[in-house]
């Protein structure tokens, strides 16, 4: 799930223009380290929330994945990025939500204001239709 979001985040971080191995949590040592800092914003709304459940289903914790949920995990992952949640106002992907906050941290960063990120509201009248 988590390489799902990874090229989810860096393209969304190419597209804003930003410098993908220049992190704050994550050393330089990890290639891509904005990426995986800015992954860490959506974890919870876009992986998390689809893996979570399935694997709970499961009698046991150890037990890995049949070819069966496999692709439903792989269907649930893109639907998920596709999934329209109240950003700002509006009713957004959260494909777009990724970008949007990718555009907006170059914005603080280039006039030199902190960045607040994504927080994931989890309440049900935070979906769209």
């Amino acid at each position: 799930g988590y390489t799902f979001l990874a090229k989810y985040c860096s393209k969304a971080i190419a597209e804003a223009g930003l410098v993908p191995e220049i992190g704050i949590m994550h050393g330089a040592s990890s290639g891509d380290a904005l990426v995986y800092d800015f992954m860490e914003c959506f974890r919870q709304p876009a992986v998390d929330a689809v893996i979570i459940p399935i694997f709970s289903r499961k009698k046991s914790f150890d037990q890995a994945l049949n070819e069966k949920e496999k692709k439903i995990a792989v269907a649930k992952l893109i639907n998920r990025f596709e999934k329209r949640f109240r950003y700002q106002g509006k009713c957004e992907s959260l494909e777009r939500i990724l970008k949007l906050e990718a555009i907006k941290l170059r914005r603080n960063v280039l006039v030199q204001k902190p960045w607040q990120s994504y927080q994931h509201i989890w309440r049900h009248d935070n979906k769209c239709q």
